[in-house]
């Protein structure tokens, strides 16, 4: 196909994309504007709106991944970092972000759009600190993975199973104290006592079923 006839049939699928696109078929978009980037992959436009595209459809890896190779076709345009800032702040990877549209909004004062995203990233920010209690939604996941990993710790060290596993040279003591055992009608030694035949033992309270020094050390 000549150069002329492949541009034309380029711009007429970015055109029938950016229709899709205004009557919401995003999906429609992207599959016209991979079309349209299989004939020419260098048009910086192109990436930018199948960027815009997926951003529609919550695709936000794909979109930042558009948005990216428009940020190295076109570098004098504010258009890809927008996407990219975009793309970031529906992964909630917030402080990248922010760092690419503040270099953006500096580089393209002109650009309010930029200005636009940049508050966005703000706004979602601060809520995500007020649903977890003023931290951030990154240093919310480290502390539920902290708590998690502390929980199955305690879990291990309560286990049986623990004991059979881990080496006695690596062995810790577990957090929790020791269950009682009991056993009804023990005399004072722990040893089992004879019911008596007039059935007077039948109140006397449950002693514990380790004596002497087993017993000592539950008991402290």
């Amino acid at each position: 196909m000549a150069d002329a006839q492949q541009q034309a049939v380029v711009s007429r699928l970015k055109a029938a994309a950016n229709e899709a696109i205004a009557r919401t078929d995003a999906s429609k978009a992207v599959e016209l504007l991979t079309s349209a980037i299989a004939l020419d992959s260098k048009m910086a436009v192109l990436y930018n709106n199948r960027a815009y595209a997926h951003s529609l459809l919550s695709q936000h890896v794909l979109a930042l991944a558009d948005a990216r190779m428009s940020m190295v076709l076109a570098p004098g345009s504010s258009k890809g970092c927008l996407r990219a800032g975009r793309a970031l702040l529906g992964l909630e990877r917030y402080e990248e972000a922010e760092e690419v549209l503040f270099s953006a909004s500096q580089r393209f004062p002109q650009d309010y759009l930029l200005k636009e995203a940049l508050a966005d990233v703000e706004a979602a920010r601060n809520n995500d600190a007020a649903l977890n209690g003023g931290v951030s939604a990154s240093e919310a996941e480290k502390l539920k993975a902290i708590e998690s990993k502390e929980s199955n710790e305690r879990v291990g060290l309560e286990s049986s199973y623990y004991y059979a596993a881990v080496p006695s040279s690596q062995l810790k003591l577990p957090v929790t104290t020791p269950e009682r055992i009991l056993l009804a009608n023990a005399g004072p030694d722990g040893s089992q006592a004879t019911p008596a035949v007039d059935g007077s033992d039948a109140n006397r309270p449950m002693q514990l079923a380790a004596a002497g020094t087993v017993q000592r050390d539950i008991e402290q």
